[in-house]
């Protein structure tokens, strides 16, 4: 029973994650924060485009990155792992 419960709380952790994602429109050189997974710190980026690889978000300089969202209204996470 627990692993079937941890299974539904990680798949609905996934499509939250998912769906935040989804709702950015970014274009080149918008101010990002990035991070290569959930556990890292936020880095502040010039977001490049998007690829179709595990590491997606591809910033100014070649480098890629997991997870990104947008700098403005999330400058209190810079230098953090926190997730909001």
């Amino acid at each position: 029973m627990y692993q079937i419960l941890t299974r539904i709380v990680a798949r609905n952790l996934l499509a939250q994650a998912i769906d935040e994602q989804k709702k950015y429109d970014f274009k080149p050189f918008d101010q990002v924060l990035v991070r290569a997974s959930n556990l890292g710190n936020w880095n502040l980026h010039l977001f490049a485009r998007v690829r179709e690889e595990e590491y997606k978000y591809e910033c100014l300089g070649g480098l890629r990155y997991k997870e990104c969202i947008p700098y403005q209204g999330n400058e209190h996470l810079l230098g953090t792992n926190k997730n909001k």
